[in-house]
């Protein structure tokens, strides 16, 4: 029987997969994909509604940077049933925060890869690195490329430079805050300047979520322009990753 018909908890037909921190993370990269017109990525985490009983995901961390050592193990249980995964599935990219202390981000990560087994363990960001056994090669993305924060951090890249006077407001509305916004780590700042600079600028839906920021309303512009200048280094990078892993 071919693996692809039989039920499995979490489909894989693509031959890339991608594992971020959440279901936002996950938008933004399929936009980004789609717009670019780059190779597609399976997204398996987290499970599709309805594909889990709650007590067989007891225990599995789906979010933040702490869950990929599950990730993996599941995606390794899964290649164990089906070897012949093993023919299509080139490579897996893992995404993070870079959070303020890029290299201990890194750290964790790589120490999750090496308790799972089998994958390659890179040894700086963006590199691409061989598995063992036929598994597929693994790299790590923290985002901002070279930089400190998060994904928001990136996307500030897009709405700031529409906004600059409301740029220039909110850093002194931050600054003039008593709980010292500017002083919070750096993911969590760039966090709350995005959702603050949306909210202040996107009459149509202020609390609009990172995660819808990519879709059109009914006669209206997306909050993010998914084909801005900010995005680019990190499509580039993705069609890089490809083509490094899917041989000749």
């Amino acid at each position: 029987m071919n693996f692809l018909s039989v039920p499995d908890p979490f489909p894989i037909t693509k031959n890339f997969v991608m594992l971020c921190e959440g279901k936002a993370d996950n938008e933004f990269f399929r936009k980004l994909i789609s717009h670019h017109k780059l190779p597609e990525f399976d997204f398996p985490f987290p499970p599709e509604a309805g594909r889990f009983e709650p007590d067989d995901i007891s225990g599995l961390t789906l979010y933040g940077s702490s869950g990929y050592k599950d990730m993996l193990k599941s995606i390794a249980t899964y290649l164990g049933y089906f070897p012949e995964l093993k023919d299509q599935l080139k490579g897996i990219l893992i995404v993070a925060d870079a959070t303020g202390k890029p290299s201990e981000v890194l750290k964790n990560i790589r120490k999750q890869v090496k308790a799972v087994g089998n994958f390659g363990i890179p040894a700086k960001p963006m590199d691409t690195t061989a598995s063992a056994d036929g598994y597929p090669s693994l790299s790590i993305l923290l985002l901002p490329i070279n930089g400190v924060g998060g994904i928001e951090t990136v996307c500030l890249g897009d709405i700031g430079s529409r906004y600059r006077i409301e740029m220039e407001c909110l850093e002194s509305f931050l600054e003039c805050c008593p709980t010292g916004p500017l002083k919070w780590p750096a993911e969590k700042l760039g966090k709350a300047k995005f959702h603050a600079l949306v909210a202040a600028t996107y009459k149509h839906d202020p609390s609009r979520a990172l995660s819808m920021a990519f879709k059109k309303q009914t006669k209206q512009p997306p909050v993010l322009e998914i084909g801005a200048d900010c995005f680019v280094p990190i499509a580039e990078y993705i069609r890089d990753f490809c083509r490094s892993v899917e041989g000749p």
